[in-house]
């Protein structure tokens, strides 16, 4: 149901974390949200504080400015009232980059000041992943206890050795979990980047919310990713077969193919265009001191980019087609038409997942 409220100049109408359960758009008006030490001001036709849409509470505290007139709007009601209005989703959508700009120093993970200084602090934790996830059998603490012992002592080999021979015998127990993060470190230790990659990114498929993924985070921060580590946290963008098969008919859109190894986006350069794969493998690749090696792959029908374009970064990886393929490349400002004006359930789907990123983009580790 949806309802009008009248507010005199200066009222409070939300404190921040106060439970949210009633979505406020300008009519008239302002309205100005108070949050991390900066005002954000909406007018009429704005969503107020869009982050309350996933986090159900008010993000910071919110004042009328002047007489202001806002309608009420219910959490159903909000879906439809978006989807019904290509502007507002436009507007909303848009309000949201500008927040993910805002917060430009804190999505960035933090970067510790070395390998050896970030083992030292995951170590440091070892006794709450052990009761955090609880080892099954006889055998298992010990053996987990000599490889965080060995990993410890910058011992990358050994460690790795031991962690291997316990995830031979107890692959299925809950310890399993920060073992594989541990012998992670192991291998970046002994300079086998990609095989520490492909540990990495298989334990944030299984769950990108608990103490492992936090501390996966700041690994991958040491390895120098900055937004790709956010997209490897939260997953990939989601979007239904029919969105890919229209997009070459799409104006504006860039169609071209690559041959395998040739570069479809590259390392410090702006990132200006998201990358839509349609045929073919496109792997991410990371450059470090000792060579490039492989954070992950996309197949047909993937995307790669959003949050980079969207926040007009600098790209952190580089993307190379790892077989023929076709791929799509569309502006900032092409997509955000394409989704809003002829896809809004796609234009949904992508504020929310925008709004998953604001709301946690930062995902803090035991230590």
């Amino acid at each position: 149901m949806i309802q009008k409220f009248a507010f005199r100049p200066d009222t409070r109408i939300a404190r921040k974390h106060q439970a949210i359960s009633m979505f406020y758009v300008v009519q008239s008006g302002g309205v100005v949200l108070k949050r991390d030490g900066a005002d954000e001001i909406y007018m009429a036709g704005d969503l107020v504080d869009p982050l309350s849409l996933v986090t159900s509470r008010a993000s910071g505290d919110v004042f009328s400015i002047g007489s202001t007139m806002l309608m009420g709007v219910g959490p159903s009601e909000i879906r439809e009232l978006m989807l019904s209005s290509s502007e507002m989703l436009s507007k909303t959508l848009l309000q949201v980059v500008d927040c993910l700009k805002k917060k430009q120093g804190s999505v960035k993970p933090k970067a510790d000041s070395s390998l050896d200084t970030l083992i030292n602090d995951i170590v440091a934790g070892k006794q709450r992943f052990a009761a955090r996830y609880s080892p099954l059998l006889f055998g298992e603490k010990a053996l987990y206890r000599k490889g965080v012992k060995l990993l410890e002592l910058k011992d990358g080999k050994a460690a790795s050795a031991v962690f291997m021979d316990y995830l031979k015998q107890f692959r299925n127990s809950p310890l399993s979990r920060p073992v594989k993060m541990y012998l992670a470190l192991s291998e970046l230790l002994k300079k086998l980047h990609e095989a520490a990659a492909e540990l990495l990114v298989d334990l944030l498929a299984e769950s990108p919310s608990d103490m492992v993924a936090g501390c996966i985070y700041r690994i991958l921060g040491v390895l120098g990713l900055r937004d790709t580590a956010i997209v490897l946290l939260r997953g990939l963008m989601d979007y239904p077969e029919g969105f890919y098969n229209s997009l070459p008919s799409e104006p504006r859109v860039i169609s071209l193919k690559f041959e395998k190894d040739q570069v479809v986006l590259e390392e410090e350069k702006v990132a200006d265009r998201i990358a839509f794969v349609l045929s073919g493998r496109a792997g991410i690749l990371k450059k470090s001191e000792d060579g490039v090696f492989l954070l992950d792959e996309l197949d047909h029908n993937r995307s790669f980019g959003e949050l980079q374009t969207l926040r007009k970064a600098r790209w952190d990886v580089t993307l190379v087609a790892r077989s023929d393929s076709r791929v799509i490349l569309v502006s900032e400002e092409t997509f955000l038409k394409i989704v809003t004006d002829k896809y809004p359930t796609v234009g949904l789907s992508l504020l929310e997942y925008m709004l998953n990123i604001c709301s946690d983009a930062v995902i803090s580790s035991p230590g």
